[in-house]
């Protein structure tokens, strides 16, 4: 089952970019959660492997049209002035408690 997703997912994760850059990123990627959507409300009560395996491929292609799409409304949705500021300081952030647990557990 996972690798229908994944087959689905990989194939039309290109196309989905493609069509994010035509059609609009906020369009695609409401339709990707759409279809994703679908693929589970069909996934959930199948009996059949066949339409378990159909749904998981519908799911794969929600997921290909989506990703691209919240990429790229993530990046224009925070302009990146000072990208290399702000990496440092969310770097530095969530270092220093990382190390103290680090450290604590070192010293047991």
């Amino acid at each position: 089952m996972a690798s229908v997703f994944l087959a689905a997912y990989a194939g039309f994760l290109p196309a989905g970019g493609r069509f994010a850059d035509r059609w609009g990123r906020c369009r695609m990627f409401c339709t990707g959660v759409a279809l994703f959507g679908a693929g589970s409300l069909a996934a959930a009560p199948a009996q059949e492997s066949l339409l378990l395996v159909a749904a998981r491929a519908v799911q794969g292609l929600g997921a290909a049209a989506t990703a691209p799409a919240a990429v790229a409304l993530i990046v224009t949705g925070f302009p990146a002035a000072r990208p290399a500021t702000a990496r440092s300081a969310s770097s530095a952030r969530w270092a220093r408690p990382a190390s103290r647990s680090v450290w604590s557990w070192a010293a047991c």
